[in-house]
């Protein structure tokens, strides 16, 4: 189970590598599967799931999520679907 969303957030913002494996993990397939709801496409699906997962690494130092951690991602994925 995952820290609160405050803690998990301010130890990926500190790189903590398995903090963001854990939310990966969490996350990635029940957002694969709202993905595809979208798209109709398993293969694009997991591109954008993990594309959304690599943009909050990559910008981490600077990531400010005002919601849940669970409704950023689904913002997330659904836009990018």
């Amino acid at each position: 189970m995952l820290d609160s969303g405050i803690n998990i957030i301010e130890k990926i913002k500190k790189g903590d590598q398995r903090a963001f494996k854990k939310l990966f993990e969490q996350f990635y397939d029940v957002l694969c599967r709202f993905s595809y709801l979208i798209i109709k496409d398993k293969f694009i699906a997991e591109d954008i799931v993990q594309n959304v997962f690599i943009k909050i690494w990559e910008i981490k130092d600077k990531l400010e999520i005002n919601t849940s951690i669970k409704s950023y991602l689904y913002s997330a994925v659904k836009n990018s679907s």
